[in-house]
Parts: structure tokens; C-alpha cells; sequence
């Protein structure tokens, strides 16, 4: 850390007014090098890569074309072959919001990147974010510029060497047991699922989906495996119980439910169960037609929308093939 010492007595005692670039260049890009991190490998700095998006299309798919959505993380951090950090940065007089905090974990949970960590900076402050965390708005670690330049060691979780420990890799054999001390590697999912919260952001608006609270829907048909990654993936389609909401599924195509665990096996204690993350994105034209989740009335929707959804759920097993979801939690954005 000496190298990161050095780097940091040189800092001024108060971070000034600076643009995003100057926050990205002159405070986070020095320390990124003084960590070990660079252009040339091993443990690679890639600045501003253009990521795309996976949308379900619903439309008249090829009318005006595709309706891109793209990203580009300020820096991804690949810490040896297997572990990648994405640092979001912000300009200093930048207040940081749930919006960036969604920003930098869109950019994290990409299926191109994986990160383990994402960083959310404005030079003022530094947040920190495990990918999997069960709250995704709960930095692990917040820094001050003052703390990060007169205690260097502050920064010693983001040398490669201790993201490399501090992240084992999961299991890579596919056929490892589902559930510690079981002999099934594959499931078939029956059971439920209900939504304990749910809320939208619309244009930076948070409104809460009080309506879709209690909801319950059917697990018509899923499984659950191991992916090429050793981590365990849920996949199972949905169908309400409730006739409205049913309709409006229908409408939008939004049956289907992907995750991945948090956890190397699956719980069977519900007073502890397994959290499952995933999202769903897609994109509405103008035109179509829809139905209202709260009443059942049929619209036409009037704009072309993108709909980006995260959810939560905690999940029990039995071992005789039946899974329950227990709990959902949803992010709405439309964008």
C-alpha cells in the first residue's frame, strides 16, 4: 500500500468542485493504478465499454427497428481471470441517488461482466455494493474523501489480491447437490408465489404497487440447476391467481421468472431461506394493447416504454421436487 500512500499525500486536504471526467481521471484512475490494477494485465482496467441489453420485444417487432439500450461502466476492474469491480463515477457536487446505485448495478449484474462489487463515487463519497447483497441499497462499505486519503488502507478490499479472497469461486460442477448433504442436482419447481412489496420508478418518481401486495401466482412449470458457472438457477412460469393481474401477465409476457441464487445450496428452512435475484426487461411500442393489473380495463398503451424490473425472492425447497417462493419483492423502472 505504500505506492497508494504516496499517491494520496499528494491529494489536497479538501476535494474541490470537479466534473465527472476530473472525478474519473484524477481521483479514481491514480488509485486504481496504485492498486495494481492497469491497461496491460494481469488485473485489467477496461474504461467505458459499451454493454447491451437482453429486452423481450412486444410489437411490431422490426417496424422502426430494434429500439437499442446500451451502457457503458466508467471502469470495470478484472482482478485475475475470474472476479470483475464496476466503478460508477459521478461528477463531486453530484448528490448520489438510488437511480446511480440502480445505474451501477445494471452495469454489475450484466450477464457480460459478474461483477462481485460494484463502487458508486463523487470523489466526496465512496459506496460500496455487493452484487449479491440482500439489499441492494445498502452500501457494505462508505468512505469520505478525508478518510480515503489519510487512511489508505481504507481501500485494501479492492486490491485484486483481496477480491480474489474475499470472493471464492462457486461451486463449477454442475452435478454438485442442490442442497447441502443432498444427492439431487436438478429439481423440477411446483409451489407459489406471492409479492410481500412492490413499487415503480417512473421518471425518477418512486411509487409504491400497493395493489400487487399479497398477490399470489402459481408455479406452473420451472427448474432449478446449476448454471455453467456453478452458481444454482431458478426458472419457473408463473400464472396468477388473481384474473386482472392474470390478463395483464398475458399482455406483457411476464409469466416467466429467471434468478439466480445468492447462496452456494438451497435452504429448506423457511425461517431461512435462499435469496434469489433476477430482472426482467422489455419494451412496449406505442399502439399496443394492454390491460390495467388493478381493474382489468383494456388500453392502448400511448408511448413506446421500456420497462426494466428487479426482483427479490426467498425461497424454500421440499425434497420431493416441490419448491416454494415464500416472498417476492419488485423494482419497477419505466423509462
Amino acid at each position: 500500500m505504500q505506492e497508494l500512500s504516496t499517491l494520496l499525500s499528494k491529494f489536497p486536504s479538501e476535494l474541490p468542485t470537479i466534473s465527472e471526467v476530473d472525478v474519473r481521471e484524477e481521483f479514481v484512475a491514480p488509485i486504481l493504478n496504485a492498486l495494481g490494477y492497469s491497461s496491460f494485465g494481469p488485473n485489467l482496467i477496461i474504461r467505458e465499454r459499451t454493454i447491451r441489453y437482453p429486452f423481450t420485444y412486444l410489437g411490431r417487432k422490426g417496424k422502426r427497428g430494434e429500439i437499442p439500450l446500451a451502457g457503458r461502466p466508467d471502469y470495470e476492474l478484472q482482478a485475475g481471470p475470474n472476479h470483475r469491480v464496476v466503478i460508477e463515477c459521478k461528477s463531486s457536487d453530484t448528490v448520489l441517488s438510488d437511480d446511480d446505485i440502480d445505474q451501477a448495478y445494471s452495469y454489475a449484474s450484466h450477464p457480460e461482466v459478474k461483477a462481485v462489487v460494484y463502487v458508486l463515487t463523487n470523489g466526496h463519497k465512496t459506496e460500496v455494493y455487493h452484487t449479491f447483497n440482500s439489499n441492494p441499497y445498502e452500501p457494505v462499505i462508505s468512505l469520505s474523501f478525508e478518510r480515503i486519503k489519510f487512511l489508505p488502507q481504507s481501500l485494501s478490499f479492492l486490491t485484486p489480491t483481496e477480491i480474489i479472497r474475499a470472493f471464492p469461486l462457486p461451486q463449477t460442477k454442475i452435478d454438485v447437490p442442490l442442497i447441502s448433504g443432498g444427492d439431487q442436482s436438478e429439481y423440477s419447481a411446483l409451489g407459489w408465489l406471492q409479492y410481500d412489496d412492490a413499487g415503480m420508478d417512473l421518471l425518477g418518481n418512486q411509487l409504491p404497487l400497493h395493489d400487487l401486495i399479497g398477490l399470489k401466482s402459481d408455479i406452473a412449470d420451472g427448474s432449478l440447476k446449476r448454471n455453467s458457472d456453478g452458481r444454482i438457477e431458478v426458472k419457473f412460469e408463473t400464472i396468477s391467481r388473481n384474473s386482472k393481474f392474470r390478463e395483464f401477465q398475458k399482455s406483457l409476457e411476464w409469466g416467466s421468472v429467471k434468478g439466480v441464487a445468492h447462496s452456494p445450496y438451497l435452504a429448506e428452512d423457511s425461517k431461512n431461506p435462499t435469496l434469489i435475484a433476477g430482472d426482467y426487461n422489455a419494451i412496449i411500442e406505442a399502439g399496443e394493447s394492454m390491460v390495467n393489473p388493478m381493474d382489468g380495463s383494456s388500453f392502448v398503451n400511448p408511448i413506446n416504454q421500456m420497462i426494466l424490473q428487479r426482483f427479490q425472492a426467498n425461497l424454500t425447497i421440499q425434497r420431493k421436487h416441490a419448491a416454494l417462493c415464500t416472498t417476492a419483492t419488485n423494482d419497477y423502472g419505466l423509462v
